[in-house]
């Protein structure tokens, strides 16, 4: 019998004779390859039994199998006896790659389609100390150690496990580690070796270490991160996601020189993402203080508009609504003219806002677009809008934007709605 009709009798019919038949054919074979492992895995995810699993012990000496397809098996016994055999055999230093493959499924987001291994544990701890184990035994400079010390300096405060960690970040120079340990310790050591590398890695790596700085303390290492975004300045594809994620951490420091950058750089498609902030009365000031200076510059009403939309339920300046209500005077053919006006509509339903509102409504001439801009100025001003916005959708039943009005009207009559 050939070994692909032994493993589909194993995975059809899981018998005592068609195990024993596998065990049997196995038992001949001296050399690993696909026909090994198709059987064996086979054997194992139709017995994943102790008594399976203490047959493949005894049988495993000798070969030259590769243990990482067991990790494919989806049992609870198999990977909790990978785990502990790799721990019984921790004094061979080959074991790395292995210990590797385990933290890396282990770590793998829940949206990952091999998430499972981490379902199947009732205790990571053994994973942990397995893998400290070999670690502290056997860590250097290579990538197995490296991404094993990146997985632990996340999961473990041992001290002689973070002794280790240190020990392969001097041996690695890794940017990657050396952001990890920085995210979850706040080592000097580790600190000062990622200051070092700012000087030395590219502005990828470097970026990783320079966010956890600032988010360690902004204000004591930011003269050592500035020079190194300066550095880069220039690379305006890959910069301005630095510079956004960093505006996300430390915003009072980074964005003077954010606002810099825009400026070097007013035609970025970034700009957007190095503004958007948390939904913060901080925000809302420190992204106006930033635009103030700048209300004549082409990228001006892009800021606003997500100042005035984004920041929604938050106190705007007088002098950035000011600054709106002249832009909309002047600005009434602009792309961004009917968000900026729903925007600043929301602090206010003046007069002259009304008044561009029912302008912008007198120009449209399709209906879909008509009834989205009369669905968002109902929500901006419901007493100003409601009747008009309620004649529309029932004239228009079976355009999308009705049925959005009309319900929204019995949940809402008469309040302001925050979203879009």
């Amino acid at each position: 019998m050939g070994y692909v009709e032994l493993a589909y009798d194993l995975r059809t019919e899981p018998t005592d004779g068609n195990v024993k038949s596998a065990q049997n054919w196995l038992s001949k074979q001296k050399k690993s390859g696909e026909s090994v492992y198709t059987v064996l895995t086979a054997l194992i995810e139709a017995r994943p039994d102790a008594k399976t699993l203490e047959w493949f012990e005894s049988w495993l000496p000798g070969r030259d199998l590769d243990l990482h397809q067991l990790f494919f098996v989806k049992s609870a016994a198999v990977h909790d006896w990978l785990i502990d055999f790799l721990r019984q055999h921790n004094d061979d230093e080959k074991l790395g790659k292995l210990w590797h493959q385990l933290m890396f499924d282990f770590t793998l987001p829940p949206s990952s389609l091999s998430y499972w291994p981490k379902l199947l544990m009732s205790d990571d701890q053994p994973l942990i100390e397995g893998s400290s184990e070999w670690l502290i035994a056997h860590g250097n400079g290579e990538e197995d150690s490296v991404f094993v010390a990146r997985c632990l300096a996340k999961l473990t405060k041992r001290s002689d496990v973070q002794m280790k960690i240190m020990e392969i970040l001097r041996a690695s120079n890794d940017s990657d580690l050396a952001a990890t340990i920085l995210e979850h310790t706040t080592n000097d050591a580790a600190i000062e070796i990622g200051i070092e590398m700012l000087n030395a890695v590219s502005h990828r790596h470097g970026s990783n270490i320079a966010t956890q700085l600032l988010k360690t303390d902004p204000q004591r290492y930011w003269p050592k991160v500035e020079p190194f975004l300066r550095r880069h300045w220039v690379d305006k594809d890959v910069f301005p996601y630095t510079l956004g994620k960093m505006m996300h951490q430390a915003p009072l420091v980074v964005a003077p020189l954010a606002f810099e950058w825009i400026d070097d750089y007013p035609k970025s498609k970034m700009i957007a993402s190095i503004v958007t902030l948390a939904q913060t009365q901080e925000s809302v000031d420190l992204i106006w203080a930033g635009l103030q200076p700048r209300t004549t510059k082409p990228f001006a009403p892009e800021i606003l508009e997500i100042l005035l939309l984004h920041y929604r339920g938050l106190s705007m300046p007088k002098e950035a609504t000011e600054f709106a209500d002249d832009w909309l005077h002047r600005n009434q053919n602009h792309k961004r003219f009917f968000n900026i006006l729903a925007g600043v509509l929301r602090a206010g339903a003046t007069d002259v806002r009304l008044q561009l509102a029912r302008n912008w409504l007198d120009k449209l001439t399709d209906e879909e677009e008509r009834g989205c801009s009369l669905m968002v100025l109902r929500r901006r001003a419901p007493k100003n809008f409601n009747d008009e916005a309620l004649a529309w959708a029932s004239k228009h039943p079976n355009i999308l934007q009705s049925i959005a009005i009309i319900n929204e009207y019995k949940e809402l009559p008469d309040s302001p709605m925050d979203d879009f």
